[in-house]
């Protein structure tokens, strides 16, 4: 097997360059990634079992299963007692169907997989030929892609974000709300986490100097709405900003 970390390459690529994320879903179907198992012996006498290992997330208690590209980007100290395997994320969502996982928990680029989005990334259920705004049956808000050229904003945005610790995932879109007709969209900047004051004052800040169109602008918190999420990369739109726990480089 080649000591390239082909998986990890793409991640970082696709954190730089957000247009590159299908290239990343695709090896990501196509390859195998480590994960953590544990022996663990039977109560009734009989041989032992691998299980599965979970990680807590300290900041939000989010438990996740953690996923690594290569050996490389495996954390020091593990216990004996873990074995790590080669796995595919498809078997992975299939027995461990409500699962959270996070590609490089440790870095230096963070892939983190709902359980949503995991299922569609496993089974190639992002179309790029999605429509640009849809609408459940008696919603109230449809979700599309931006129509208007955004290159400004989204390069203000990174740039903010690359600056930090740490990143939640962002994206860019417009919400069409379905209460008159013809209504004006708004724009939405949906930032991947709970709502975090100094990141609002940021963005809020941000907005005025780098957007240059016609709509309203909204700065949505999604960590607490995971269906937006989920309605956004089933209309096939990706990031504008890929998560990420490690400092940006200097």
């Amino acid at each position: 097997m080649s000591t390239r970390d082909i998986v990890g390459d793409a991640l970082q690529r696709a954190a730089h360059d957000p247009g590159l994320t299908p290239e990343l879903h695709s090896l990501l179907r196509e390859r195998t990634l480590l994960v953590p198992v544990s022996r663990v012996r039977s109560t009734a006498g009989g041989s032992a079992a691998s299980a599965i290992l979970l990680w807590k997330d300290p900041s939000d208690g989010t438990a996740f299963v953690p996923l690594f590209s290569a050996t490389a980007r495996l954390p020091k100290g593990a216990p004996p007692t873990v074995t790590m395997v080669w796995d595919s994320l498809k078997r992975l969502t299939t027995v461990l169907p409500r699962a959270h996982f996070r590609i490089n928990p440790a870095g230096p680029v963070l892939y983190d997989l709902s359980p949503e989005l995991a299922h569609s990334v496993a089974n190639e259920k992002l179309s790029s030929t999605a429509p640009r705004a849809a609408f459940p049956a008696g919603a109230e808000m449809g979700l599309g892609r931006p129509t208007e050229d955004q290159g400004r904003l989204v390069a203000a945005l990174r740039s903010y974000f690359a600056r930090q610790w740490a990143s939640p995932a962002v994206f860019l879109y417009e919400v069409h709300r379905n209460v008159v007709p013809a209504a004006m969209p708004a724009l939405a900047i949906g930032v991947v986490c709970d709502f975090d004051e100094a990141i609002a004052a940021a963005v809020a800040a941000i907005v005025p100097e780098a957007y240059g169109g016609t709509l309203p602008v909204d700065i949505t918190f999604i960590g607490g709405n995971p269906e937006i999420g989920h309605a956004l990369v089933g209309l096939g739109i990706c990031p504008i900003v890929m998560a990420r726990v490690s400092p940006a480089p200097q």
